[in-house]
């Protein structure tokens, strides 16, 4: 019940931001929310990359993230990848070396040629913080980007 509570008042608040940046107190105002409470939401929601801060003037505002394009995210992919190889290229073999080439030339053939769906189709991304040695599955919403991350671990 408790953490229903807090979906609906994380969906609240990303649906405020949707319309326009907030303070913290204007959100308070609306949402009616204590501010302990609220400033737990607001600082999930930040770690997850769903909402950021920025100084407007003399306030801080709370704004939600932008979706980006899938095109986007390939490419901020692509060099994710390029700079792991560029730290990990001594660990491959030569046959992993080979097929990671291969993924590489895929992604990139994805980016210079994008079918349109890849151009117009926006989604967004959050950051998951995962523990050191987690071995498991991982559930996350992609529909709902509020929603709290499952985490899994496996009997092993």
């Amino acid at each position: 019940m408790k953490d229903q509570i807090g979906k609906t008042n994380r969906n609240t608040i990303l649906t405020e931001l949707k319309k326009q940046p907030l303070t913290f107190s204007k959100i308070k105002l609306k949402l009616g929310l204590s501010g302990k409470n609220l400033t737990r939401h607001l600082s999930n929601l930040q770690k997850e990359g769903i909402v950021k801060r920025e100084i407007q003037g003399k306030y801080i505002v709370y704004i939600l993230n932008e979706p980006k394009a899938i095109l986007q995210l390939r490419k901020e992919f692509l060099n994710h990848l390029v700079d792991v190889a560029n730290v990990y290229d001594s660990a491959l073999t030569e046959e992993s070396w080979h097929l990671f080439s291969e993924f590489l030339n895929s992604l990139k053939t994805s980016i210079d040629k994008p079918e349109e769906k890849a151009k117009l189709t926006m989604v967004f991304t959050r950051q998951v913080e995962i523990q050191k040695g987690f071995k498991g599955t991982i559930k996350i919403p992609i529909s709902k980007p509020h929603e709290k991350v499952e985490f899994k671990k496996s009997k092993k």
